[in-house]
């Protein structure tokens, strides 16, 4: 959260040239973008365009770019054409004419040697703590673009939060890191394009924030670019708080909590209405009826309520339309499950995998026969059975994938589990095979061709090719999204399987999924516990992955009865609070109802109680402390089940979040012996500036009831962890 407003509630726009017209070749002219926390200002100086300085007001720096292109256009006939591509940035183009307004400075462009105009527009609203920019580009004839860096500027003191080398992979195959912003360490800004694909990358000092799609510019025809934004923070230390803030700001739907019942741990594939009755029944006389929860808001029908499990159920033709209701578990379009929820005050939620794996694979080879674009891989060694996909950007298929799931938003589904996207966690699929919607770089490949998985696709000479697929698939898929949200706001979406992890994805969807891990891990709850928040802690704070942990999804908390079963209630009590700690706010929960006893409905209970009166404070969750795995330290990519060792050292750590007004923290100390642990009640363990006194509740955790009841920010609380103890502490003002 950043600090009250220090200038009045105004809007300036300082232009030292006329407010329209047109600038000569000899003129030089500064125009700036300016409100009460940051300013923007560009220079026009014998005809060229460049950034002379952003002013940051709330931290009282001046950010001045020792080298601005500006922006930057990679051009060619085609992504195989042999001739040399052409880079052209604002230097190689003249100012044309200008205009401004209270809330906007557009700039126009042309490089006559090209025949190419662009117009630059800058915005800044009042009130807003960033601002906007963004490109219109109109070609005199077709040509491929190829890439567009929307910003390029030297900035020295500019860095990449994300650390690791590539942003998803699994067993060693990776998508280039895509979709992760960039921030100043000294003037306390930050900078990205608006969009999950996009390439906001650091290229030795010069910050680049852009897209590669390889878009066909058509002969007069605009094209308009996504926008970048630009914003500032207080203080270089919390420019990832500002950034989260940004993001809560501008996500396709408010984040809320959902606590919601899903099938797949209950029945697998087996589900039927008969089985989910039994279960909606059950969870509501337990939870609601007699121990007075709210109704869970969603219960999730997994894989298995469509018609795809042959000889489970008769095979439909899905090329005549995906994701077919499986009558003979249940009848047409779930009118009957739907009903059934609904009558306890929840809402119907689906699974659907969009590149048609799991539970929907059988349905590939017609699909394929038919004409539609399926990616084939790699033969299995021992089945012979290549790994097949639909292609995320295939325009055949994803009418049909957009046309399925509306559909679905019609039949009643306020939730969707999209499970497989780009692949799974074995195997990532890129499209291979040119014109079938995305380009490839044909003249790469080898002269045998090249499946959709081959090995060989993990040399960087194909990451051009796998951004295209990935940017395209991208923006098709955020469509569907958008359409989604529009036909029933209430609608939220899950990309789980396979999704790249970028924070602007939450402009289309609602929940991502951890793409580093399987279902859960063996053992007892302590190696659960650890297993599944040593995830966490690498893909946020090792590798700084820059999304919210109220936006991340995981299989959790579970109880089915033998993985997941313990015959301690305090232990699934411990388990059950800090899964809950991680501050989702999609808590989904993977029972085998039937396998819940009265004191396992106990603790539930007393957990989602604490869930809803907590959940605000989730909207700024965090972790603290140390590694929850100690020594046991991945260096690339997913923490596998094989190579996690249970000789956990003994770190302690934990999750907290706060409000102005509230605040939890949760603390896991998974060693056997006693261990002490401080922390302090400020801003760098995510309280707000100036909040405060909190009078402290011990939720869970005997030894933690000696502290003392009232604190106040900046106050240290120390106390001696319990071995393999968690203690959850609420603050309320």
């Amino acid at each position: 959260m950043l600090v009250s407003e220090p200038f009045p509630q105004r809007f300036i726009v300082v232009l030292a040239i006329c407010l329209a017209g047109a600038i000569t070749s000899s003129s030089a002219a500064e125009l700036r973008l300016e409100n009460q926390f940051l300013a923007r200002t560009v220079v026009v100086e014998n005809g060229r365009l460049r950034t002379a300085c952003l002013v940051n007001k709330l931290d009282s720096k001046e950010l001045k770019p020792t080298g601005a292109e500006e922006f930057r256009l990679r051009l060619s006939a085609d992504v195989n054409s042999k001739q040399p591509d052409v880079m052209l940035t604002a230097a190689d183009f003249e100012v044309t004419s200008s205009e401004a307004t209270a809330e906007r400075i557009r700039i126009e462009l042309r490089n006559t040697t090209y025949g190419v105009r662009v117009e630059v527009y800058y915005t800044l609203r009042p009130g807003k703590r960033y601002g906007h920019k963004h490109l219109e580009i109109v070609s005199d004839e077709e040509r491929t673009l190829e890439l567009v860096d929307i910003e390029s500027l030297v900035i020295a003191e500019a860095f990449a939060p994300y650390k690791a080398k590539d942003l998803m992979r699994a067993y060693g195959r990776f998508l280039p890191a895509l979709g992760q912003p960039l921030y100043t360490n000294g003037t306390a800004t930050f900078w990205g394009v608006e969009f999950p694909a996009a390439w906001n990358r650091l290229e030795g000092e010069t910050l680049r924030c852009g897209v590669q799609d390889g878009v066909t510019l058509q002969p007069g025809r605009r094209f308009t670019t996504h926008r970048a934004v630009f914003g500032v923070c207080d203080d270089p230390e919390f420019v990832q708080d500002a950034f989260l803030d940004y993001i809560d700001e501008i996500r396709a739907s408010p984040a809320k909590l959902s606590v919601q019942y899903n099938s797949w741990f209950d029945f697998g594939g087996g589900i039927t209405q008969q089985k989910l009755q039994q279960s909606l029944d059950t969870l509501h006389q337990e939870l609601v009826e007699k121990r007075g929860c709210r109704p869970l808001d969603v219960y999730v029908i997994d894989d298995g309520w469509q018609n795809s499990r042959p000889p489970r159920s008769p095979l439909a033709d899905w090329s005549k339309g995906i994701f077919p209701v499986n009558e003979a578990n249940f009848d047409a379009d779930l009118r009957s499950a739907r009903a059934a929820i609904e009558a306890k005050g929840s809402h119907l939620g689906l699974w659907a995998s969009p590149a048609c794996l799991f539970g929907a694979t059988a349905n590939l080879e017609v699909l394929e026969q038919s004409g539609f674009e399926v990616l084939v891989g790699e033969k299995h060694p021992k089945s012979g059975r290549a790994k097949k996909a639909m292609s995320m950007a295939g325009p055949k298929y994803l009418s049909l994938l957009e046309k399925r799931l509306l559909e679905m938003v019609d039949m009643g589904s306020v939730y969707f589990k999209l499970d497989g996207i780009f692949g799974d966690m074995q195997s990532r699929l890129f499209e291979t095979i040119p014109h079938r919607g995305t380009p490839v770089t044909t003249s790469l490949l080898p002269s045998d061709g090249m499946s959709a998985n081959d090995p060989r696709i993990d040399d960087a000479k194909f990451d051009e090719m796998k951004r295209y697929y990935i940017t395209v698939a991208t923006q098709r898929l955020a469509a569907i999204f958008d359409k989604m949200h529009a036909k029933n706001p209430q609608v939220r979406i899950l990309c789980h399987n396979g999704a790249t992890i970028s924070p602007w994805w939450l402009m289309h969807l609602d929940v991502l999924s951890l793409v580093n891990c399987n279902d859960g891990a063996p053992g007892d709850r302590t190696l659960q516990m650890c297993y599944r928040d040593g995830l966490y802690y690498q893909l946020t704070r090792r590798d700084g992955n820059q999304v919210p942990l109220n936006s991340f999804f995981n299989h959790e908390p579970a109880k089915d009865g033998n993985r997941f079963d313990d015959a301690s209630p305090e232990a699934f009590k411990d388990y059950l609070f800090l899964a809950l700690s991680r501050g989702t706010l999609t808590v989904e929960l993977y029972f085998v109802v039937n396998s819940l006893d009265a004191q396992d409905f106990d603790v539930v209970a007393d957990g989602l109680k604490w869930v809803h009166r907590t959940a605000p404070a989730f909207k700024r969750a965090r972790m603290h402390g140390d590694s929850p795995i100690g020594a046991t330290t991945v260096d690339e990519g997913q923490l596998s089940l094989k190579r996690f060792q249970p000789d956990i050292d003994g770190k302690v750590y934990g999750y907290t979040g706060w409000t102005q007004t509230q605040g939890y923290v949760s603390i896991h100390n998974p060693s056997k012996t006693v261990k002490p642990y401080s922390f302090t009640l400020d801003r760098r363990f995510g309280l707000l500036p100036n909040s405060g006194p909190f009078q402290l509740s011990v939720i869970h955790g005997e030894s933690a009831k000696e502290l003392k009841r009232e604190w106040k920010f900046g106050e240290s609380v120390t106390l001696n962890v319990q071995p393999q103890q968690v203690i959850i502490l609420d603050f309320q003002q």
